[in-house]
């Protein structure tokens, strides 16, 4: 099926689960999908299924350092199976977007005391990125405002926790929602970027 839909150049997203094994997420990969969006968890097993990562290796989301080594891994992913966009979500600890010559690193700026539960907030967020790119001019992967879609995705899921259960936000209650997001590389020459993702990691 990822073959026929390269062929004919239609536009694949993948959003991936634990469930799969070594063959059938080298054979996703290996299709070059337009954009994957594994969680943390699943990333990790993608990158040790494309030999980037020891099998006792564990990634974790906890500093400025350890987000810009999950934007390595993302690029070495990108590079090898000619990907063009790798979003890893990072539950409540925001998410990552690699979109080439980009990397951003976004979360949510709502108060806890906001928050009514986390049920699908990810389903929520990948909705969102897909709204956004429906709503783009083109599905060229170059010509795409990743950093506007990103938003989206994020304010779609930062409305969906403020509701309980599976009630979905009204475009309305979406359109007000604050979120944050930081240029990751080159981390390391930005301390002020460095000193906030460390201030909202801890709080976390």
């Amino acid at each position: 099926i990822l073959k026929h839909a390269k062929m004919n150049k239609i536009f694949i997203t993948v959003d991936f689960s634990l469930r799969l094994n070594k063959e059938q997420v080298l054979t996703i990969l290996r299709a070059s999908p337009n954009l994957i969006k594994p969680n943390l968890r699943e990333f990790e097993m993608l990158c040790r299924y494309a030999g980037l990562i020891e099998d006792d290796y564990n990634l974790n989301c906890n500093n400025h350092a350890k987000i810009a080594e999950i934007c390595g891994y993302a690029k070495m992913l990108s590079d090898k199976f000619n990907i063009p966009v790798v979003i890893v979500t990072l539950a409540e600890k925001g998410a990552i977007i690699y979109s080439g010559d980009k990397t951003y690193y976004g979360y949510s700026v709502i108060p806890k005391e906001k928050v009514k539960g986390l049920l699908a907030d990810g389903d929520a967020f990948w909705a969102g990125v897909v709204f956004g790119l429906l709503e783009e001019q083109t599905l060229e992967v170059k010509k795409i405002n990743w950093k506007r879609v990103f938003s989206i995705g994020f304010k779609v899921a930062s409305a969906k926790v403020q509701l309980p259960g599976l009630t979905m936000p009204s475009m309305d209650m979406v359109k007000k929602q604050k979120i944050r997001l930081i240029p990751v590389q080159p981390i390391e020459e930005d301390k002020q970027a460095q000193r906030e993702m460390d201030d909202f990691l801890s709080r976390k």
